[in-house]
C-alpha cells in the first residue's frame, strides 16, 4: 500500500497548478492506489491506453535490439524477438511490452551466463527455455505453441512489412519499410 510520504507527496504535486501526470498500470491499479486515496480536481482527465499488440511490441524491440546486444554482450536473432512477444504475451501476468523486454532480458542473461566470455547468439530456443522455467512446460511444447502463435498472428507472417503513403502525387511519394 502507499506510505503517508508518499500520500503527501503526490497531493502537493496535483495541489500545484501546473501539468501533472498520474500514471498506473490497470484501471483497478488506478481505482486502488489513486481514485480512493486522493481528491482529484474536477478537471482531472483519465485516458485510458490499451495494451499493445505483439507486432507493435516486436517493432518496438527492434528498436531496442542493439540495447540488449550491448548490454548482454550477446547477438539477437529476429525469431527470438519474435518469440519473446508472443510467448510473453501468452504466459505473462504483465502487460506487453514490458513482459516481453523482461522475457528478453532474461533469455540474454540466461545466454551470456552460460557463454564463458564469448559472444553467443539468442535463439527462439533460448527464450522457450527461460519461458519453461517460468511455467514448467517442456521447450519442445512451447516451440510448438510459438509455431502455431506465429502461424495465427498474420502480422508475423512475412519478415518485412512495407507501407506507401502518398501525400500529393505530384510533390511528395513515401516508402516506409519496418
Amino acid at each position: 500500500d502507499i506510505s503517508n510520504g508518499t500520500i503527501r507527496e503526490v497531493e502537493a504535486t496535483l495541489s500545484t497548478p501546473r501539468l501533472s501526470l498520474v500514471a498506473t498500470s490497470t484501471p483497478a491499479a488506478y481505482e486502488r492506489y489513486v481514485h480512493s486515496v486522493f481528491r482529484l480536481p474536477q478537471s482531472t482527465k483519465l485516458i485510458m491506453l490499451r495494451e499493445m499488440t505483439p507486432a507493435e511490441t516486436f517493432n518496438l524491440m527492434r528498436h531496442r535490439k542493439a540495447f540488449f546486444e550491448r548490454t548482454h554482450g550477446t547477438k539477437i536473432k529476429e525469431a527470438a524477438m519474435r518469440s519473446a512477444c508472443l510467448l510473453s504475451a501468452k504466459f505473462s501476468h504483465r502487460h506487453l511490452p514490458e513482459s516481453a523486454f523482461e522475457l528478453m532480458q532474461e533469455a540474454c542473461r540466461h545466454v551470456a551466463r552460460n557463454s564463458f566470455g564469448t559472444i553467443c547468439t539468442v535463439t527462439a530456443i533460448d527464450v522457450a527455455e527461460v519461458v519453461s522455467t517460468w511455467t514448467t512446460i517442456g521447450v519442445s511444447e512451447i516451440l510448438r505453441e510459438t509455431d502455431a502463435l506465429i502461424a495465427k498472428d498474420r502480422s508475423f507472417a512475412s519478415k518485412r512489412r512495407t507501407s506507401t503513403i502518398t501525400l500529393n502525387p505530384h510533390v511528395i511519394h513515401m516508402t516506409i519499410m519496418n
